[in-house]
């Protein structure tokens, strides 16, 4: 075993980084302190050794103002905490016009449907008359919905599919994938309102007798 003494000074530098005018050091708001005495840096980074809150970065912000006044401060949590706020608000607002288009589209398909049903009272008394079963009305009724709402979804898909070719290409400069399990969560919430309503509206129907529903104006 060698001994070998030396002298280390708070705050040496520690080793350098990739670029040959940036260096690190592990050093206190005290240490900082004497880079001010003859600031000749472009830049100064202070990164915590733990974790930052709302607290510490402003009590590190107001520290660093007191130790550099005049001097442009930046805080890179602030900065993401900002761009985290503005990611939910946007998200809230898409989730918000997501939810309004679905209630409109449900009322459109059920108003449609409702017709339907109001203006095929004696059709659907003529089948029950031949045998069919409340199931295989509702089934018919549940065929158009899925007309309506595939051609609708499959319209939708492709000019979506369009539209982010078309945005990878001029805007981004390369191709990010498609995400589809938002639109098939739509589908899915379309379809199972729409069937409700449906199913009641065809229960309100068939509760009448048959020759109630054929005669029906």
């Amino acid at each position: 075993v060698v001994r070998e003494d030396r002298e280390v000074t708070v705050g040496a530098i520690l080793g350098k980084k990739s670029t040959s005018s940036t260096f690190g050091v592990y050093t206190t708001l005290e240490g900082i302190e004497f880079f001010n005495e003859d600031f000749n840096y472009k830049k100064l980074d202070v990164v915590l050794k733990e974790d930052c809150t709302f607290e510490v970065d402003e009590y590190m912000q107001n520290a660093l103002y007191a130790i550099f006044p005049g001097k442009d401060i930046a805080s890179a949590f602030a900065f993401n905490e900002s761009e985290r706020d503005e990611l939910r608000t946007i998200a809230l607002s898409v989730v918000s016009f997501i939810l309004v288009f679905i209630c409109v589209c449900i009322s459109l398909i059920n108003n449609f449907i409702s017709a339907q049903i109001r203006e095929g009272k004696r059709t659907i008394g003529t089948l029950r008359a031949v045998g069919a079963s409340k199931q295989d009305v509702t089934s018919l009724y549940a065929l158009q919905i899925t007309r309506m709402l595939l051609l609708g979804f499959g319209t939708g898909f492709i000019l979506y599919f369009i539209s982010h070719r078309a945005i990878c290409l001029l805007l981004v400069g390369e191709y990010m994938p498609i995400v589809v399990w938002p639109a098939l969560i739509v589908f899915a919430v379309l379809s199972l309102a729409c069937y409700i309503n449906l199913a009641i509206r065809i229960r309100t129907v068939t509760k009448y007798s048959i020759v109630e529903n054929i005669r029906e104006l």
